[in-house]
Parts: structure tokens; sequence; C-alpha cells
């Protein structure tokens, strides 16, 4: 395993174990993220999706049953 997988893995676990830090970092990309294409700015929006500030709270929420950043997490 790479130390970069290992990383993420621990990162995944541990949103999974705090899921008040999880839902706050989440909603936090997922309403930039709306803000973002309401003002048409898609490639900026795509961006940050993909950010290691988004992308790590989108793969716990997967885990959860959370498919991408098309709505809050309640």
């Amino acid at each position: 395993v790479r130390a970069a997988d290992q990383e993420t893995q621990n990162q995944i676990n541990f949103y999974l174990a705090h899921k008040d830090k999880l839902k706050h970092d989440f909603n936090d990309c997922y309403y930039k993220i709306e803000a973002l294409n309401k003002k048409g700015k898609y490639n900026q929006a795509i961006a940050l999706k993909q950010s290691y500030k988004c992308d790590m709270p989108a793969r716990a929420a997967l885990k959860l049953g959370i498919y991408g950043y098309f709505k809050s997490m309640k």
C-alpha cells in the first residue's frame, strides 16, 4: 500500500468515526460548489470537487451511500 493510499484510508476512517466533522466538511464543499455552478463557473466547481479538501469528504460519504455533491448531508 502506497503512503498516499494509506493516508486516504486514514482520512476516510476518521470521517466515518466523526460523522459531525464529515457532515460539516461535506456541506461546506457542497455549498461552495453550488455557488460556483450558479455563477456558471463550472471549471472552478470541478476543480474544487477534485481537490483534496472536497474529495476526502465525498469518498467518506460514498461509504454511507451518498454519491457526490448533489445535495447537502442531513
